[in-house]
């Protein structure tokens, strides 16, 4: 059922009233783009400076590393924010029905500015807009939220961690190596076991190829394929005791 209830009303109604509108800001894509070509393009350049090289291995988890850290921290406004994404996802379930991308341009257009973009409530979205596609992640009684819930307060330290410590030895290869193993498999398990609760239980049933590939299959298979690149680096750094995988 995808009314919304009196209830869902009051907190949405709160939100909005409580909310101050601001003028001045950039739409989500851009603010996207510009943390990710600083994420990724900053510990490249400084690898860089210090070894004269560039490692497409890397290169590929910075970027995975970087974004899964400021996903990390969506994760937690998933736990923290669980009730006003459900209002939100009911009510885009019936304003986006037949039309999902749509919730998606939405979202990627939303204003983020200095006073937003540390406010839970603006990373609700992102939740609120994916549940159209996967409404598990606006139920606290599914498998999705918790395992994305999980990884975000898990993952975070030893994301950080890895992302600098491959950059810039901060503690011996192998040490860092087991981080990056237990971490890596972590994200592989959990992707894997995401995929499987959403074949059987036919989530993708309301949805086309293209939505599916484009918001299921390539954003969640990010987190299928490179913590298998970061596993086999890891044990390269176990293995060796040495960061050569990298340079």
């Amino acid at each position: 059922d995808c009314a919304v209830s009196e209830s869902d009303d009051n907190i949405l109604s709160a939100i909005c009233t409580t909310t101050p509108r601001y003028i001045m800001g950039v739409p989500m894509y851009l603010f996207l783009v510009v943390y990710v070509l600083l994420s990724t393009g900053l510990p490249i350049y400084y690898h860089f400076k210090v070894y004269g090289v560039l490692n497409w291995k890397h290169s590929a988890l910075v970027f995975f590393l970087g974004l899964n850290a400021i996903v990390c921290l969506w994760e937690m406004c998933l736990f923290i924010r669980i009730e006003l994404i459900h209002a939100k996802y009911k009510k885009y379930a019936e304003d986006f029905k037949g039309k999902a991308l749509q919730v998606a341009l939405q979202f990627f257009n939303l204003d983020v500015n200095a006073s937003n973009v540390l406010s839970p409530d603006l990373w609700a979205e992102v939740w609120a807009s994916y549940a159209v596609f996967d409404p598990s992640y606006a139920n606290k009684q599914s498998f999705g939220f918790y395992v994305d819930v999980g990884n975000g307060f898990t993952t975070i330290m030893p994301t950080i961690l890895f992302l600098v410590g491959m950059s810039k030895p901060i503690c011996h290869a192998r040490s860092l190596g087991v981080i990056g193993l237990l971490s890596f498999y972590q994200e592989f398990y959990g992707t894997c076991i995401y995929f499987l609760s959403f074949v059987v239980n036919g989530r993708y049933k309301n949805l086309t190829v293209s939505e599916v590939l484009i918001f299921v299959c390539f954003t969640n298979g990010l987190w299928f394929f490179l913590p298998l690149l970061g596993i086999y680096v890891s044990w390269q750094f176990v293995e060796t005791n040495s960061y050569n995988c990298v340079l």
